[in-house]
């Protein structure tokens, strides 16, 4: 049974970086429920704390291969599940490891944490949390664990460009402050590996009140017109209007 929820700028699972503080800067809030929301479960945690975050896979269907083709891998080698973090297992429980940044406590209410480099959608229950412990939970000078296959060198990544009409309308729309934070989430290229060659795709990505298209060309993600004069980058706000994982 989930002890809170999490509240995301992602109601999709599209963009989502495919690992925890990838982008350290991406914030989420637990909201605790109200059984769980007493400042004693929460005695101890401190600002800049790092912390497990166990949560389930919400969005994903029923379990129903023993292997998978991991992003981190371009999408042509398999693995089996058991040796991946593919969101689609037998049992669909996650785990991030976040870093706290406060927890906010109000009289007669649910209690609210907030914490950066999450990575999972609006909605995600959330099991149980964790302190991380680095005595005991990194084993890097430990010599006698084996190099994970996931720990190859990663694909760079993709510069982000912004024409003048994209930058005219996050303008616009009085966004301009999350302009490094749309870009930290695009250059980790949240495509499909599966459609990393179609040159012409235009894909889309819903964060917080704003939907962007784009498209990729030459490991560049452009924001800017189509050839024809129409805008192959749009923005806009979905205040009004609501139109992958390793």
């Amino acid at each position: 049974s989930p002890i809170a929820i999490a509240k995301t700028d992602f109601p999709k699972k599209f963009g989502i970086p495919k690992q925890p503080l990838l982008v350290e800067n991406l914030f989420a809030e637990l909201h605790f429920k109200k059984e769980f929301s007493r400042p004693e479960f929460f005695e101890g945690l401190e600002k800049g704390m790092a912390i497990w975050t166990i949560f389930l896979f919400h969005l994903h269907g029923n379990f129903s291969k023993p292997k998978v083709r991991p992003p981190a891998l371009g999408g042509k080698k398999s693995h089996g599940v058991f040796s991946s973090r593919s969101p689609h297992r037998p049992n669909p429980i996650g785990l991030s490891l976040l870093i706290l940044e406060e927890v906010i406590f109000t009289p007669h209410k649910n209690t609210i944490m907030r914490v950066r480099g999450a990575d999972f959608t609006d909605g995600t229950p959330i099991l149980d949390i964790k302190p991380y412990l680095a005595k005991f939970d990194s084993l890097a000078a430990n010599n006698h664990t084996k190099e994970h296959w996931a720990n190859a060198p990663q694909r760079p990544h993709l510069q982000v460009l912004w024409s003048d009409s994209a930058q005219q309308s996050i303008i616009d729309l009085k966004m301009t402050e999350h302009k490094i934070l749309i870009a930290d989430i695009l250059k980790l290229d949240p495509r499909p590996p599966s459609q990393r060659n179609h040159l012409d795709k235009i894909f889309y990505l819903e964060f917080k009140n704003l939907q962007l298209s784009w498209i990729v060309i030459d490991e560049k993600i452009t924001i800017s017109f189509h050839s024809s004069g129409k805008e192959h980058m749009r923005i806009r706000s979905l205040r009004n209007s609501w139109f992958c994982r390793f």
